[in-house]
């Protein structure tokens, strides 16, 4: 097992990955693992928390098609399959995860790719970790002994304005120590994003005991939970790289329209004057922009 895991961290580290659903390159390590901890998955219970699809490209012996359901296939394996998101597409259940849920019955396949960052959308900042806390204690409350779970999320500051959160590598490994998990993998892996290297944790770990969830006061101490709220000090390091800045943005114009357009994707309206400043600024500590020239020189 920890040979396979070894192979399956340094293998993701060298793909890229889209934050959408499932990607192949993203659920091969996710079904390896599964498998070796499941042998035979008939039978097994799965709650992915998330309306998850495919995208992209499978191989053929999956029978996959793009944009499918995950829960067609899943269901096809013989796993008894529940998904949950607010949109309650693809027979998801709409419920709050805000919210203690009270499943009838416990899950031996627990799932979050790409959700738990966005848990609390439109809600203020400062319920952030009660928000968080009470999802990570959810998705701990519907495991039971033996149980596994699968995390694909943003990782600190590489995916600017994405969701109300991310995370890094070492919030899941103080997250598995607290609670007494066994860990199975942690790793990142990279996504080339045009603009930005959009980071991604990448972690399965196994309940190994019955102890209650940990209190929000520990939950509300662990390192590596960051909030994307007011994420304006690294807008620079992450949307304009050194490169792709030389290349694409020849004079001040340009740059100031990049900005500007960037801004108005990533942030409400009445923020995005703030958003505009903060990034110049911040760029003027890595850019002198040269006036009456199409060349920009690194500083």
């Amino acid at each position: 097992m920890s040979i396979v895991v070894f192979f399956i961290a340094i293998y993701t580290n060298l793909i890229l990955y889209v934050d959408a659903g499932y990607t192949h390159d993203m659920f091969a390590p996710m079904m390896t693992l599964i498998r070796l901890r499941f042998p035979i998955l008939e039978n097994l219970s799965m709650l992915e928390f998330g309306d998850q699809q495919f995208f992209g490209w499978f191989p053929e012996e999956y029978g996959i098609a793009a944009l499918s359901p995950a829960k067609h296939y899943f269901e096809s394996l013989g796993i008894r399959h529940v998904s949950i998101d607010i949109n309650g597409r693809h027979g998801s259940l709409p419920l709050d995860v805000r919210q203690p849920l009270q499943p009838n019955t416990h899950f031996n396949i627990i799932t979050n790719t790409g959700f738990s960052e966005h848990v609390g959308e439109g809600d203020v900042e400062a319920n952030l970790v009660q928000n968080q806390y009470r999802l990570f204690k959810n998705l701990h409350d519907v495991g039971s002994m033996g149980s596994v779970y699968w995390h694909f999320v943003p990782t600190n500051r590489h995916w600017v304005r994405h969701g109300v959160c991310d995370y890094s590598v070492e919030f899941f490994a103080a997250l598995v120590e607290a609670n007494g998990y066994e860990s199975i993998l942690a790793s990142m892996v990279f996504r080339n994003g045009g603009h930005a290297a959009l980071n991604m944790a990448m972690v399965m770990f196994a309940k190994r005991n019955v102890q209650p969830f940990m209190s929000i006061e520990a939950f509300a101490v662990l390192p590596g939970l960051h909030s994307t709220y007011e994420d304006y000090t690294h807008f620079c390091d992450v949307y304009v790289d050194k490169e792709h800045f030389v290349a694409d943005n020849r004079d001040n114009e340009a740059f100031h329209q990049s900005v500007a357009d960037i801004c108005r994707r990533h942030y409400l309206e009445s923020v995005q004057a703030e958003c505009v400043a903060a990034v110049h600024a911040r760029c003027q500590e890595s850019y002198t922009l040269v006036p009456n020239s199409h060349d920009i020189q690194l500083t």
